[in-house]
């Protein structure tokens, strides 16, 4: 917002040299960027935050002044000769979309002179970086800059029908702007038309065909309040800003809206004193501008703030802002809040005016406070427990998007059988649901890479994936204002390039597993699922309860999605490590006995898995197996079509002696006889 410092010293009385007013009105909140000389005159450009359109005129910034310096605000005279006919015998107003112009006032003037401004207006206006067009145009922006009240003035007789008619546009309607933009009208915009056609975008800008100009005799001064959702949408989709879409956009005030039609009407006939003003105006008006009242405890005040503001200068210092005393008990205010300050709902909020004004700088810094550190929640500890194992296995981790678009593979189902979770106002086509398993996103991350020179890639997500009903939690109970929402399950996803990926992950898990202390071991099975090569899936259950799946990414999908090299991934749930994790270390002593190592080649049938060879081991050996580690698999000529060759490496441990030979081979002949008539394999 760019203001003249001489235009905001007619409003307002004070003694303050550019420089200090800019810092002044840094100091309550609004920042002054720069200061730049123009003449005799400086301007001032200053940020205005968005909860404060009331500032983006001079008006609104001289009563911050007021407050500021105790100066008195100056009214800007309104008063004008009504010599023509009532207004409501040579125009009309018909409001047809009432949710979107809740006010539109109209008022006519009859045999105006267009002439350039005279010389105090055209500077006033180009100091605040507007170009001076001719003197009507320039009175309605004079004011929407003194008020913060847009303004628009129509060539009244080039209006068909001599009437007003605020509706929405229709389908394949267009109208060409000021700027000589062609602008597509949707139903969704709000027009001013005329009884045949429109005549301007409302609270944006002007239609050419009724501006006025040299040959312009009568005009029509509109001065309305338009919603300011609609209004941000319009001007955006028509690529139309203006400084009348900034304050509308914004929320005018409502207040303010036959005011400015006034005051522009004055200033008009000041110019152009052979005018003759139309009797009245003609004000549809829809809205309940009753102005809010709210009170204030200034014990509150202090207690609040940890201040000593005196009772008299909390008053005085609302009173400058515009608010109105109506009450006093003793004990609380009341004040009347003035339509230009919506923000001003709560009693918080009167404190926060009481303060800004009084100075940020005089509240003491130092208050008997007591600052204390909150625990961290567990599910964090762990979290951070597996990235640090994640990183330190080498993976880098990514973040991938929560909202995808419902494809095939998208639809991947690993952890409930329910439909995934849609959203009711998506914010694109490609954003329509939310993701209900990691896989694809990682395989989307694979890509992105492999297009851009990464061809191996090691990397994990830990993040949420969201299952509509229960999920088949047996531990979540619903609640009927639940029951519509989806179930959010954390999970941990790890995709690699390694030469023996399935193997890498499996390493990755027991690394895990071994950093959060869970001692039981995972159990691997075989499973089919659409992601992954046939034959490669297996599903995993830690503690009797499924963990989670991986396997080499499926042929079909990698071509589908155009990567060349063949991953592993794997999916599982990180919500029960966050649940088994402990953290409680205990010291163990060394070891004092060497352990004796023993390797095996068991000849097992395909459809036997590790999980069941390594299972049966620990159950026929003794308690004095300490390890049991997976080495190698071998299909081939010296093996039977048909079968496998799993190589695997057993240590014998015992904590009081060292073992001897013959008793780790009479353990080791028990294993072997108990492999080959449980599982039917054989030794090689």
């Amino acid at each position: 917002m760019k203001v003249s410092y001489l235009w905001l010293k007619d409003c307002v009385d004070f003694n303050l040299s550019p420089e200090e007013l800019a810092d002044g009105l840094s100091r309550v909140g609004l920042v002054c960027e720069s200061i730049e000389r123009r003449g005799d005159d400086c301007r001032l450009e200053i940020e205005v935050t968005s909860n404060r359109p009331d500032c983006l005129c001079h008006l609104g910034v001289a009563r911050e002044i007021a407050a500021m310096t105790g100066g008195r605000v100056k009214t800007p005279p309104t008063a004008f000769p009504e010599n023509g006919p009532d207004a409501t015998g040579l125009t009309s107003v018909a409001i047809k979309a009432q949710d979107l112009c809740p006010r539109y006032t109209a008022r006519v003037i009859r045999n105006v002179r267009i002439e350039p401004s005279p010389e105090w207006l055209r500077t006033r206006l180009e100091t605040v970086g507007l170009r001076a067009v001719n003197n009507v145009v320039d009175a309605t922006n004079y004011v929407m800059f003194e008020c913060g009240q847009p303004l628009h003035a129509f060539d009244f007789d080039k209006l068909t029908g001599k009437r007003i008619v605020v509706r929405r546009g229709r389908e394949a309607e267009e109208l060409v702007s000021i700027d000589r933009t062609t602008c597509k009208l949707t139903g969704e915009m709000l027009v001013i038309a005329d009884a045949v056609r429109p005549v301007a975008i409302a609270g944006v800008m002007g239609g050419l065909d009724t501006e006025v100009g040299p040959e312009t005799r009568n005009v029509l001064i509109e001065s309305a309040f338009f919603d300011p959702a609609n209004n941000r949408r319009t001007s955006r989709k028509l690529s139309l800003p203006s400084e009348a879409t900034c304050r509308f956009e914004r929320r005018v005030d409502p207040g303010t809206v036959e005011w400015a039609s006034r005051r522009a009407v004055a200033l008009i006939l000041q110019m152009l004193p052979d005018a003759e003003a139309a009797k009245g105006v003609v004000d549809v008006n829809f809205m309940d501008a009753t102005p809010l009242k709210v009170s204030m405890r200034p014990s509150r005040l202090n207690r609040l703030l940890g201040t000593e503001v005196p009772r008299s200068e909390a008053i005085r210092i609302l009173k400058a802002l515009d608010l109105e005393l109506v009450s006093d008990d003793g004990e609380s205010l009341q004040f009347l809040v003035p339509t230009f300050r919506p923000d001003l709902a709560r009693e918080v909020d009167l404190i926060e005016e009481i303060a800004r004004i009084h100075g940020y700088d005089r509240i003491p810094t130092e208050t008997g406070a007591v600052v204390s550190f909150a625990a961290r929640e567990r599910s964090r500890e762990v979290c951070d427990a597996i990235g640090s194992v994640m990183s330190g296995m080498g993976l880098s981790e990514v973040m991938t998007p929560s909202l995808v678009q419902k494809t095939p593979l998208q639809e991947l189902n690993l952890w409930n059988a329910g439909e995934s979770a849609a959203l009711v106002n998506p914010i694109s086509s490609e954003k329509t649901h939310m993701r209900r398993a990691l896989i694809p996103n990682m395989l989307e991350a694979k890509r992105y890479n492999q297009n851009r020179g990464i061809a191996q890639v090691f990397f994990y997500e830990l993040s949420k994936v969201y299952l509509t009903g229960l999920g088949g939690d047996p531990k979540r109970t619903a609640r009927p204002a639940e029951s519509d929402r989806p179930l959010e399950k954390m999970a941990l996803g790890i995709l690699t390039d390694e030469a023996n990926p399935v193997g890498h992950i499996k390493g990755i898990l027991d690394a895990l597993l071994g950093r959060l202390l869970i001692g039981q071991p995972i159990v691997c099975s075989a499973t089919s699922l659409p992601c992954f090569e046939e034959g490669t899936g297996i599903e995993t259950s830690l503690g009797g309860r499924r963990f989670g799946v991986m396997g080499e990414a499926s042929i079909a999908w990698l071509d589908q999605m155009d990567i060349r090299s063949k991953p592993a991934v794997g999916e599982f749930d990180a919500d029960m490590l966050i649940e088994l994790a402990r953290f409680e270390f205990a010291y163990e002593r060394p070891p004092a006995f060497p352990a004796m190592k023993r390797d095996l080649a068991i000849v097992l049938d395909e459809s036997v898995q590790w999980a069941a060879l390594e299972n049966c081991v620990r159950r026929h050996g003794t308690d004095l197996i300490e390890d049991i580690a997976f080495i190698d698999l071998f299909r081939g000529k010296q093996v039977p079509e048909g079968k496998k060759s799993i190589a695997l490496s057993v240590n014998y441990r015992s904590p009081d002696r060292t073992l001897t030979r013959e008793e780790v081979d009479a353990i080791q002949a028990s294993v072997i006889a108990a492999i080959e008539k449980e599982l039917g394999g054989k030794l090689r």
